[in-house]
């Protein structure tokens, strides 16, 4: 029932975030943006990034889209993009009309589109040290840099000379973010370490 409960809410959450985004264009005049209120889309397209495998994303993702289509009485069209700018890409060529998105790609479609933030995901906390969850909800999370066990890195300061992994420069959790700790501790990811 819980789970219902949530997918309603959230239903009705991005039902008045497309309301809201269809009362706002870029940089529309405030005229331009009256005329805009009473907009009803025909369609609605969905995008979220692919934060985990596709498929298991697209399983996820899939009963919102009847949910929506259900709520709205227009089809709904939920996906998942193929990297995290192909998204961006698709709003700003009105492809997509609602993307979730992580901060990077969030900034690179305001930049590009003007995008507003309607809905702001939140997940279960977790405490340092440790990593055990908790059931506070938060709307932030942390990256980790993990080496095996039993290695002789202990600080960040240590990664340098090392062979290290990343994820695509454009995730905020997978690269910019750790390659800001990187920095901060002295260590240049294009010359102090071989990625």
């Amino acid at each position: 029932m819980k789970v219902w409960k949530k997918t309603a809410m959230f239903g009705l959450g991005l039902v008045a975030a497309v309301t809201l985004a269809a009362c706002g264009s870029g940089g529309a005049s405030t005229d331009s943006a009256a005329e805009d209120a009473g907009y009803v889309p025909e369609k609605l397209t969905v995008q979220f990034v692919p934060s985990q495998a596709a498929e298991t994303l697209e399983a996820k993702a899939k009963p919102l889209e009847q949910l929506l289509s259900d709520e709205l009485g227009i089809p709904v069209t939920v996906s998942v993009s193929t990297d995290y700018n192909t998204i961006v890409e698709a709003m700003a060529s009105k492809q997509v009309d609602v993307g979730f998105l992580p901060p990077n790609a969030y900034v690179l479609a305001n930049e590009q589109s003007n995008v507003k933030v309607l809905l702001q995901a939140q997940r279960y906390g977790i405490k340092q040290p440790g990593g055990e969850s908790t059931d506070e909800l938060v709307d932030s999370y942390r990256s980790m840099i993990v080496v095996k066990s039993g290695s002789d890195i202990k600080e960040l300061e240590d990664l340098k000379g090392k062979t290290i992994a990343t994820q695509d420069v454009t995730s905020s959790a997978g690269y910019v973010w750790p390659v800001a700790e990187m920095k901060k501790a002295g260590i240049d990811i294009n010359t102090d370490v071989t990625t």
